[in-house]
């Protein structure tokens, strides 16, 4: 509690960036103030020319005098804080404290200003009005904290008090305890008004500052992963993102001329299955540096394990040719092979034509080099083919093991986010007088929206028709509403409905959609009907919860029955007993 009250009053806080805080404040108000300062500087003047415009001057009476000299000195002392702020503004690092030091004194003055104009209108008979208004300002303009702010009001209540005495009123009457209940009341509530409103502002800079510091932190990763996002991370060169980007902006309607380099690092996979994957990680950086040497950054794409691919627009048919056999050389003399194809064309500037093209011309290179190189490409090709078709068998057999079960305990617990289903199983409490508690109705909704996923996976896996699942379903739904309670078969088929809410359509369809894609069905035959499902399965369920009921009952009904007539047989028996003793 203590606690709590220093943090509200600004005593010994521990705030976190309080002078980022206070710096931002400082920007917030410095317009405020100057047009605070130039207003109380205009009306002070209107208010001398006032004075010194009426019957004998502003020097006529004492009282008079001394008003003329308080709006003096409150212009005067305006003027020296404006100049002194804007001086601090200009000269000073770290302004904002000097500003509010500066600031704050200001405010210090204009209260015991406030209170001497008061002291100057009990002498006509006045009241507390320039008091008054002079600490509401204080407390909406002041910037000090609030423990500073509720000393200074006190300060102004205490000395205000105590001078009272000194300014009688000109007609005898005593309202000192009126004034003192008055300004108290008032200075206390000007000391709530200020704590508010400073640690409103305080909290309202805090929220800023960090919503900037996330905003920057999310700048800054943004760019990280633009950055990754476009880059190959082994090599540094960009890669298919910026591939696919650099080819929907390359051309231009003044574009002069295209050109596709495509290559293809011959060995690769005997690199990396003979000498280790780094050493394939260390042919596929000495090309790509190759590359980048010749045809530069801009240009230079890396679209796959061992495909680079080179984009030139209104480059020179030589000079590309040229800088390719240099690239030949320089990997030859790293002891490595390439293949390349290369389009360059000044005409039908389809830069998709042009890179299929450049493809079909490296594939071609490829084709011989392996061709030179004898069959044993062509077996690790069939090994592979081989190799890919057992491991997606293996992972087919595996998803079709555990997506029943998955799909089952996802339908178990997704019912408990359907909102209605929340309200339902409150309202059908409330309506049975708890003998069908929200428990028991969610766990009943749970079990059919799992009952429901697995077999709508199993026509996933099946191929089942959906009509084989519902009609005996709903024709089972339909028998038991004979045998169950009506308010069971009500609550089932409202149950229904609620089950298949938004969350069915939001999470369950593209679940079931999905799962049918990954499994080569149909989604049309295979995928849709699962909100039918829902909303079949949890009425039977609910109804089957009837049916239990009933029969408890019926059970509990003929044991009460049965104590009964026994209890009568007993009575009976103590009463031949006691008539045969009487004989």
């Amino acid at each position: 509690m203590w606690m709590k009250l220093k943090c509200l009053l600004g005593i010994d806080a521990g705030l976190r960036d309080f002078d980022e805080i206070e710096c931002s404040l400082h920007r917030d108000v410095v317009n405020r103030n100057f047009f605070f300062h130039l207003f109380i500087i205009i009306y002070e003047l209107v208010m001398l020319v006032s004075i010194s415009l009426r019957p004998g001057g502003p020097f006529l009476k004492p009282r008079r005098t001394a008003y003329f000299l308080m709006y003096l000195i409150l212009i005067l002392v305006t003027l020296c804080v404006m100049a002194g702020q804007a001086w601090v503004d200009r000269k000073k690092e770290n302004s904002h404290r000097y500003y509010f030091w500066i600031e704050h004194a200001y405010l210090v003055f204009f209260s015991f200003w406030g209170i001497a104009v008061t002291l100057n209108d009990q002498l006509g008979g006045n009241g507390l009005t320039v008091y008054n208004y002079v600490i509401l300002i204080l407390a909406i303009l002041s910037m000090m904290k609030p423990w500073k702010t509720a000393l200074l009001f006190l300060a102004d209540v205490l000395v205000f008090n105590l001078l009272l005495p000194y300014f009688p009123d000109p007609a005898g009457l005593n309202h000192t305890y009126n004034n003192l209940m008055n300004s108290l009341f008032l200075s206390l509530v000007a000391i709530g008004i200020a704590t508010s409103l400073y640690n409103s502002r305080i909290q309202s800079k805090k929220d800023e500052i960090t919503i900037r510091r996330q905003y920057q932190q999310i700048e800054a990763a943004n760019k990280i992963l633009s950055k990754e996002a476009l880059t190959d991370a082994l090599t540094g060169i960009q890669n298919r993102n910026s591939y696919k980007k650099a080819i929907r902006t390359l051309t231009q309607p003044d574009t002069l001329s295209l050109a596709c380099v495509y290559i293809d690092v011959n060995g690769l996979h005997e690199i990396n299955n003979h000498l280790g994957h780094k050493a394939g990680d260390v042919m596929l950086k000495t090309v790509a540096a190759i590359l980048l040497k010749n045809f530069g950054r801009e240009s230079v794409f890396r679209i796959g394990g061992d495909e680079f691919v080179v984009l030139c627009r209104d480059v020179l048919h030589q000079t590309v040719t040229e800088n390719l056999e240099d690239v030949r050389q320089a990997v030859e003399r790293a002891g490595y092979s390439i293949s390349v194809g290369l389009e360059w064309r000044e005409e039908g500037l389809d830069i998709n034509e042009i890179i299929q093209a450049a493809e079909t011309d490296m594939q071609m290179h490829k084709e011989e080099y392996y061709s030179a190189q004898g069959g044993e490409r062509q077996q690790r090709s069939l090994d592979s083919q081989m190799e890919r078709v057992i491991t997606e068998k293996r992972d087919a057999e595996r998803f079709l093991r555990v997506l029943i079960p998955i799909a089952m305990l996802i339908g178990f617990y997704i019912v408990k986010a359907e909102p209605a289903v929340q309200v339902l199983n409150k309202q059908v409490a409330e309506v049975t007088g708890g003998t069908i508690s929200e428990a028991t109705m969610m766990k009943g909704l749970s079990v059919g929206m799992a009952l429901s996923l697995g077999l709508s996976m199993l026509r996933v896996m099946t191929g089942l028709p959906l009509m084989s699942l519902l009609l005996p379903g709903y024709a089972l739904a339909l028998g038991l509403s004979f045998v169950v309670p009506p308010v069971f078969t009500s609550i089932a088929f409202d149950s229904g409905g609620v089950a298949s809410g938004p969350m069915t359509a939001t999470f369950l369809l593209p679940f079931a959609m999905g799962a049918c894609e990954a499994l080569g069905g149909n989604i049309l035959t295979d995928a849709f009907g699962i909100v039918a499902m829902v909303a079949m399965t949890p009425l039977i369920i609910i109804q089957f919860i009837g049916l239990s009921y009933e029969i408890k009952t019926k059970r509990a009904k003929s044991d009460s029955r049965l104590s009964y007539v026994d209890m009568n047989s007993e009575f009976i028996e103590l009463e031949k007993e006691d008539s045969d003793e009487h004989e």
